[in-house]
């Protein structure tokens, strides 16, 4: 009785020791393990309509298929253990019988002919690589005994067959069996799998297409020892038929993967983990038929700007109501090595040219300006003594606009203008709240040439951005992977996400729906683009479009983004080196393509969303306010619901002529709007008719790309201010009148406050002078001072040159009780190269 109580005892301690054992195998860390199991397998992409679009490989390039273990015939899996594990099923990683067969083996013939390496132990030598020798030996074993505690032998053999190296960057059975036979595992014939088997064991010299013999040879041998039937012919047969299929494979592989490849990295960056880390079929959101529409518009559109010198581009195109990208062209060749083809230009950053106008004014909208607001289109300075002259591009002035022809116009100066008065700052938060990337590192440098092209953007956060417009003011996020791929998918804490990736929020309202329906009624509005554009423009469409381009400065940067109903494209075109271009190759190249692939594709039956959170309003043309005599000359504007602007003020009577504010009168003259003294002294248009002859007047004012700094000897200035007086006492009673209304505001509109200005060698002495302009709210006389002596009086607006003496001086405007004063600065003479 003691004698069987002692047995148990003993028995339940070596149990309880195994397991003890057992425990600490299975709970010792195995990072090796870790890394191996998470790392990068192939991924086969597929387009939304499940055609193959690419493969994602692992480091390297290395091919990791993997596939699961029920998919590969069992007669596979059969010969290869008979070729390299028999007992697989019955030991604990290392097999005992194995291991005395090869030491008996080895100790007859002196060296070493046969080892013991089982299933388990080759794959912890794959997880844990090591350098050979009795110690590397002893960890692969202990490893081996590590892996059979924490995976079941059908885990561990799965494990196995997709880990197997093969050589030539090809890892696992199923990468191999594609590569040398050119099809699955789940085709290969006996012969093949056993040709496979053999290959892992010596690579290189083993490799099917490079020494076939020597596979045979080698296969032959392991076939009789695994007792499977077979002979030479047979495998010599099953390789030839291979290599056919497998360069067949190789073909096709290398076609699939020319297909989108910027557009593949955008997915290896969104690809969950654990997708990427167990590879398979991934379905993505790209249309390869809109995939190559879009590349066919951007080569096309590369034919005609090709005596422009401009060797790059690309373009994306997005589904904006679902978020998903349709469309990606990195660059026009990819792989165009001497113009950068790699670079991939939807991800670069590029100067933005007019881009940002229509985010600019969307800003304004939300700061209570309206779209019938008045701005001015007249030459001006902007900033102190960094100074900044903002040009059209046709170098001619509008005077006098509303917001909707500024914009639609894409007029420069008002743009600055309106950066000026919102706040550069304001309008840098804002961009970065549409997601455009590295703003906070250019704000304090772009100045209030942000509005015409001084910030760099990328055309993916542009094209993002500009669907607020048909999303009636929702941002939403882009996405690559479909919603099925992205399930559960979620980043975790601390990690970053990236474009692309799952979307764990919704749509993010960025502007109000009667801001966004504004915006968007400009985009579209022909008549208004005029202005800038011409009658005819490359951005007419006959279906629903809203759309925007840009150039930047020097031409070297061309852009167009347009939306319609259901897709929103953007087109970047330009030179990835910085090289210069040749000519003045205009934005209607990108248009082109932009509005050529949403020709392609627009759905007749779809539009956009309704105007119901805005109505119209009847308003002048000319002053943006109120306005609908009974003989007509007032024009529809929109308006948010509920609100209304002010009525009109600037017409001396319903129809009549126009009483244009002081600080357009010098430019209406300049113009010959019909401008005469009034009765009481003031500047009065005969412009009843309206503003839209002004477009036959000024010509084509457009806007886009033009902008440079003022500065040296002021002459640039002094040529664009119209009326010009020398620094002259008035003789006494020159100016005397009575009746004249006073002034409750006088401003020296130039030169700014604080300015520098430098002495040109290049110039005259004559020349050598500062234009100055003041303005008044009056009619009474203005005198101005400089350095305290009277040089000039006159009525507003008062045009005066000052020198340009080297010191510090003071200008002193005054009307009656009202005054202004700046001073500038005059440096020592500026080096001209």
């Amino acid at each position: 009785m003691g004698m069987c109580r002692k047995s148990v005892i003993w028995i339940l301690g070596v149990l309880m020791g195994i397991v003890a054992v057992f425990a600490v195998l299975r709970a010792t860390p195995f990072p090796a393990l870790e890394r191996y199991v998470r790392g990068p397998r192939t991924v086969e992409l597929f387009d939304r309509g499940n055609q193959r679009i690419g493969f994602l490989h692992g480091e390297e390039g290395t091919r990791r298929y993997t596939v699961a273990l029920e998919d590969i015939p069992e007669e596979v899996i059969e010969t290869l253990l008979a070729a390299e594990d028999r007992r697989f099923f019955f030991h604990p990683g290392v097999d005992p019988l194995a291991v005395a067969r090869s030491v008996h083996q080895n100790i007859r013939a002196g060296k070493v002919v046969s080892g013991a390496s089982t299933v388990t132990m080759q794959l912890a030598r794959i997880v844990s690589p090591h350098g050979g020798g009795f110690r590397g030996k002893l960890m692969e074993t202990w490893n081996a005994v590590r892996l059979e505690t924490r995976y079941s032998k059908s885990e561990l053999l799965e494990l196995y067959v997709n880990g197997l190296p093969f050589g030539s960057n090809v890892e696992g059975i199923e990468s191999a069996s594609r590569l040398f036979f050119g099809v699955p595992v789940s085709r290969l014939e006996e012969e093949e799998a056993l040709l496979l088997s053999v290959i892992p064991r010596r690579p290189q010299y083993y490799h099917p297409h490079r020494n076939p013999e020597q596979l045979v040879a080698a296969a032959l041998v392991t076939a009789e020892a695994a007792g499977i039937e077979t002979d030479r012919e047979q495998l010599t047969g099953a390789l030839d038929r291979g290599r056919e299929r497998a360069e067949a494979y190789r073909r096709l592989e290398s076609r699939t993967q020319r297909i989108a490849p910027h557009f593949r990295l955008e997915v290896a960056e969104a690809l969950p983990a654990e997708t990427r880390s167990s590879g398979g079929r991934v379905q993505t959101t790209l249309d390869l038929g809109m995939q190559r529409e879009l590349e066919q518009e951007l080569r096309a559109a590369f034919q005609l700007a090709e005596f422009s010198r401009i060797r790059n581009g690309g373009a994306v195109a997005v589904d904006h109501r679902r978020g998903e990208v349709r469309a990606y062209v990195g660059s026009v060749d990819y792989y165009d090595t001497e113009h950068g083809g790699m670079i991939n230009t939807v991800r670069t950053r590029r100067h933005s040219g007019s881009t940002l106008k229509p985010f600019l004014y969307a800003l304004a909208l939300k700061e209570d300006y309206t779209a019938s607001t008045i701005l001015p289109d007249l030459p001006q300075v902007f900033g102190g003594e960094e100074a900044y002259m903002p040009r059209n591009f046709s170098g001619r002035y509008a005077g006098p606009v509303r917001l909707r022809t500024a914009l639609a116009s894409s007029l420069n100066v008002p743009a600055v203008y309106t950066a000026m008065q919102l706040g550069v700052s304001e309008f840098s938060d804002l961009l970065s709240d549409l997601g455009f990337s590295d703003v906070d590192s250019q704000r304090h440098v772009v100045g209030p040439g942000i509005a015409v092209g001084n910030m760099e953007i990328r055309l993916l956060d542009l094209v993002r951005a500009f669907t607020v417009f048909p999303n009636d003011g929702e941002l939403i996020p882009f996405a690559v992977l479909t919603d099925e791929e992205t399930e559960g998918s979620a980043p975790t804490e601390g990690s970053e996400q990236t474009e692309g990736s799952a979307r764990t929020e919704g749509p993010e309202r960025v502007f109000s729906r009667a801001t966004a329906q504004i915006i968007r009624d400009i985009l579209s509005d022909k008549a208004e683009r005029a202005l800038g554009f011409g009658r005819r423009s490359a951005l007419d469409t006959d279906f629903p479009t809203i759309a925007k381009t840009g150039t930047g400065d020097q031409f070297s940067d061309i852009w167009a983004v347009a939306s319609d109903p259901d897709l929103t494209v953007g087109v970047w075109m330009g030179n990835v080196d910085g090289s210069t271009v040749i000519g003045s190759p205009g934005s209607s190249f990108p248009a082109r393509a932009a509005i050529g692939f949403l020709s392609s594709f627009h759905d007749p039956e779809s539009s956009f969303p309704p105007l119901d959170d805005v109505h119209t309003v009847q308003i002048s043309p000319v002053s943006g306010m109120k306005y609908d005599p009974p003989q007509g000359g007032s024009i529809r504007e929109l308006f948010p619901k509920g609100e209304y602007p002010p009525r009109d003020t600037w017409h001396t009577a319903p129809g009549g002529p126009v009483r244009y504010p002081v600080e357009y009168q010098a430019w209406a003259k300049a113009r010959g709007l019909g401008v005469s003294e009034g009765e009481d002294g003031s500047g009065i248009a005969d412009d009843s008719a309206g503003r839209e002859s002004l477009g036959g007047v000024d010509g084509s004012g457009g806007g886009e790309g033009g902008y440079a700094a003022a500065g040296a000897g002021g002459s640039d200035e002094s040529r664009a201010s119209g009326t010009v007086l020398e620094p002259a006492a008035p003789e006494p009673g020159d100016l005397e009148q009575t009746d004249l209304e006073p002034a409750s505001s006088v401003t020296i509109t130039r030169p700014n406050d604080g300015a520098q200005f430098y002495r040109s060698p290049r110039l005259d002495e004559g020349e050598q002078r500062v234009p100055a302009e003041v303005i008044s709210d009056g009619e009474e006389p203005i005198q101005l001072f400089w350095n305290g002596s009277l040089i000039a009086e006159g009525r507003p607006p008062l045009h005066v040159r000052v020198p340009l003496t080297r010191g510090t001086h003071e200008l002193v405007a005054v009307a009656g009780p009202v005054r202004d004063t700046v001073s500038f600065r005059v440096g020592s003479d500026r080096s001209v190269r």
